[in-house]
């Protein structure tokens, strides 16, 4: 909710939703964002959450790689 609630505030388009079976996660939810706001979107999460607390993966030819942030 933190950083839902950031990115709104800084006119992000994203979406909230449940993270993809192949990834798992303790909330089970996952922001969904364009590629070319990726900077913008760690600068912003990074400014109101602890990095350990999300991750961040691309989806390339049907499986999701983690990216090194």
């Amino acid at each position: 909710m933190k950083a839902e609630k950031a990115l709104f505030k800084e006119c992000i388009e994203f979406e909230l939703r449940p993270n993809p079976d192949e990834l798992a996660s303790a909330c089970g939810l996952c922001i969904s964002f364009k590629e070319n706001l990726l900077q913008k979107v760690l600068s912003i999460l990074s400014s109101c959450m602890e990095q350990d607390m999300y991750s961040c993966y691309k989806k390339e030819n049907g499986n999701f790689v983690k990216l090194d942030i």
